[in-house]
């Protein structure tokens, strides 16, 4: 399973470390790399010379839009293998070359028909080995352990006090070395996948199409672990992890990708206060993941307008500039939410970010709706991003009395919360919110908000 065709190459020279004399000469160790590289050219003219192949238009199409937002810049293409030029159907996974070609088995195409996101996430993943040079990282490491491997017989021979103690210690070598081969391997197929993911993100697929792949091929394959035979102790004997181990990395990354979208208020309040060298550390790291972000390129803008008049030292009055408080929402959904754990604290925020998006939906059905926007105003608030809940809640203009009472509750609410984090919330803000408290308590006789207001003191902050 996407093995890319270097592996063969891989696995000549895990076999030479796993025979008795594994030792190579130095002098032997270009020639080693250079017949690697030989194999791997002979593995790809063998894809070519005996399978058909074809270019296939929404193929190309996804390589295209996953390649304008790449790191690297590599140039590179995709064929899909069907049949051999005899009638047996091609037996091997999706794959890539070390000239830029990726090869994806026809079934795999007619299995991902309908799901454009999985088949991006597949071309992602490919994608990342080419452009990460993975195949000549594997060979110059199976290279460089067969010098080792030279220096390390010598020394076995030396210290090893006789023919058993000397059997034990090349295994023991042997099997380190070997799982090195591997680990290295993992490693690869782990950036491959978030990599990947990342990319198709930023080409406007959503995340979880690379999470549908793992999936599938789960379903169709089964989770592809396997034992440790040959190797160090817990280390699998495949340079492919297993599946469930791939998906566990991937929600790892959708967790920082969304801690990064959620510093997007923290660089609003940046920018307010004048930090423009943090905020540009802020707005470029959200920009790695959304580089179509209006609002962060603007925001980005910004810090840099406000450097610009630092270093210029202009005097009198300077621009009002606007700045953006949150993220795009439909930027947010591509993401999507963290997988919940039973038992753990991921399922509240995954119920915060379905009601935010229910909340969202009655408001563009119904802008005016006032419950949809004060819940949604709240929802921003549980979730850290007191500036947007602000906003909202402030542009509310409500017709009876109860649900003025209900506002200026909330309003004081946020002020309250950000009372310790000048950056999410500025001083005239958290004023009028407390001043919301102080005219809601003129109305109704609350003790809780009477016992925190006297805890939150006076003044503005």
């Amino acid at each position: 399973m996407w093995r890319y065709l270097v592996r063969s190459a891989v696995g000549v020279m895990l076999a030479m470390l796993a025979m008795p004399g594994w030792c190579a000469s130095d002098r032997g160790s270009g020639l080693a790399f250079l017949q690697a590289l030989d194999a791997t050219a002979i593995s790809g003219e063998a894809v070519e010379g005996k399978y058909s192949l074809r270019h296939d238009q929404l193929v190309d199409a996804i390589l295209a839009k996953i390649l304008r937002v790449a790191d690297g810049g590599a140039s590179m293409r995709a064929l899909v293998v069907g049949p051999r030029k005899g009638g047996n159907p091609y037996p091997g996974g999706p794959c890539t070359s070390s000239d830029g070609t990726i090869y994806i088995p026809a079934d795999w195409v007619l299995t991902l028909a309908g799901d454009e996101a999985a088949m991006a996430a597949l071309l992602g993943h490919e994608a990342v080995h080419v452009v990460y040079r993975h195949h000549l990282q594997s060979i110059q490491t199976a290279t460089t352990l067969r010098r080792l491997g030279s220096r390390l017989d010598e020394t076995v021979l030396a210290v090893a006090k006789n023919e058993g103690e000397r059997e034990r210690m090349t295994n023991v070598l042997g099997r380190a070395m070997r799982s090195v081969v591997v680990l290295e391997g993992q490693e690869q197929e782990y950036n491959a996948d978030l990599f990947g993911a990342i990319w198709i993100l930023r080409a406007g697929y959503e995340y979880d199409g690379a999470v549908r792949l793992l999936r599938n091929i789960k379903e169709k394959y089964g989770d592809l672990a396997y034992g440790d035979e040959g190797m160090l102790s817990g280390v699998e004997g495949s340079d492919h992890p297993s599946c469930t181990e791939r998906l566990a990395r991937l929600e790892e990354g959708r967790a920082q990708i969304l801690k990064t979208a959620g510093s997007f208020g923290s660089g609003a309040g940046e920018l307010e206060a004048g930090d423009h060298r943090n905020a540009v550390i802020t707005f470029t790291s959200i920009l790695r993941f959304f580089p179509q972000s209006a609002a962060a390129l603007g925001n980005l803008g910004c810090a840099y307008h406000l450097r610009f008049w630092e270093e210029s030292g202009m005097e009198g009055p300077r621009a009002s500039l606007l700045v953006e408080s949150c993220l795009e929402p439909e930027l947010i959904a591509k993401v999507g939410p963290p997988r919940a754990r039973k038992g753990g604290a991921g399922g509240d925020l995954e119920m915060l970010v379905k009601a935010q998006q229910q909340y969202e939906s009655a408001v563009a059905a119904c802008p005016g709706d006032l419950q949809a926007r004060n819940n949604l105003a709240m929802a921003h608030l549980d979730a850290g991003r007191p500036r947007r809940a602000y906003e909202i809640l402030s542009g509310l203009r409500p017709s009876d009395e109860k649900a003025r009472l209900v506002i200026l509750r909330n309003l004081g609410l946020v002020g309250y919360r950000a009372r310790a984090d000048a950056a999410s919330l500025d001083a005239s803000c958290r004023g009028a919110c407390r001043s919301a408290w102080v005219e809601y308590l003129k109305a109704k006789s609350d003790p809780e908000i009477e016992r925190v207001l006297g805890e939150w003191g006076g003044g503005g902050g």
